[in-house]
């Protein structure tokens, strides 16, 4: 997401990403830009959810703040194209004016050539209710000094979150957070004929919105050779073989005391024979 001299131009997951959080009212089925300095900022807001998305304001972009239609985002949305190795990328550019935005283009993303033009109202109705910096309060969250009441999620535990509320046919989740950021998210749902508890054990990140340098890999991405410490284990819970002091078998501990020249070996126990069990 980008803004120069000639507009702003956006690509369809951002786009996506923002009518995920434009309301159904008048006042709330817009999507507000805003460009400011070297920045561009996207934001939405719905009675229970807002967003801000931040992007780059080019040398020379006009700055102003312009609220744009949610249909009208949801137009050039369908018609942008994501791109990959065979197929270009399109973007929806939107061209400022005083009066609003009126049209946007759809510009292929590499060459900047346009492709087709969509004409829009000239002019958003005011709203006193709702601006760019009403948004922009609701999600002022300062994520250094939250602690433990932030918490990472990543796209597999997201399509989880949303399989199990499916499962409890849209009852909320309650979710009780970690003592910190590296501790597991635990939650619970009550669905019809059951009820659903878990945990997320969270990624390797350096900080809010930011990815380990070397990020570990999980249970599903097809790498068998894990990290046989399991550094996210539950409860206090410790990975199989890693206790110093673990019972050993009668055999083990003749092997280890013959290989140690007939002493003892240390910080083992030997397994003790009940004898009130008998023989099986």
């Amino acid at each position: 997401m980008e803004s120069s001299d000639q507009g702003i131009d956006a690509g369809g997951r951002a786009l996506t990403l923002l009518l995920a959080f434009v309301g159904d009212s008048a006042e709330q089925n817009r999507v507000f830009f805003r460009v400011k300095g070297k920045k561009l900022f996207a934001a939405a807001t719905a009675k229970n959810r807002s967003i801000e998305l931040e992007g780059v304001a080019a040398e020379g972009s006009e700055e102003g703040e312009w609220p744009v239609d949610g249909a009208f985002i949801r137009k050039l949305s369908n018609l942008t194209v994501n791109g990959s190795k065979k197929v270009p990328a399109v973007n929806a550019r939107l061209l400022l004016e005083r009066t609003g935005v009126s049209r946007a283009d759809l510009v292929m993303k590499e060459s900047g050539e346009r492709v087709d033009t969509l004409q829009h109202h000239a002019e958003m109705p005011a709203n006193k209710q709702l601006t760019f910096q009403h948004i922009h309060r609701t999600i002022d969250v300062d994520f250094a000094a939250a602690g433990g009441s932030w918490f990472p999620l990543e796209k597999s535990q997201a399509v989880a979150i949303t399989a199990v509320l499916a499962a409890v046919k849209g009852i909320p989740l309650s979710f009780a957070p970690g003592s910190d950021e590296h501790s597991p998210l635990g939650f619970e749902a009550k669905g019809e004929d059951f009820i659903a508890r878990g945990i997320f054990v969270p990624p390797a990140v350096l900080g809010p919105g930011r990815a380990a340098t070397n990020p570990e890999k999980g249970d599903d991405d097809g790498d068998e050779d894990d990290d046989p410490k399991q550094p996210g284990l539950p409860f206090g819970q410790k990975a199989k073989g890693t206790d110093d002091g673990a019972v050993i078998e009668d055999d083990e501990a003749d092997r280890i005391k013959a290989a140690q020249g007939g002493k003892a070996p240390k910080k083992s126990k030997r397994k003790q024979k009940n004898p009130a069990a008998g023989s099986r």
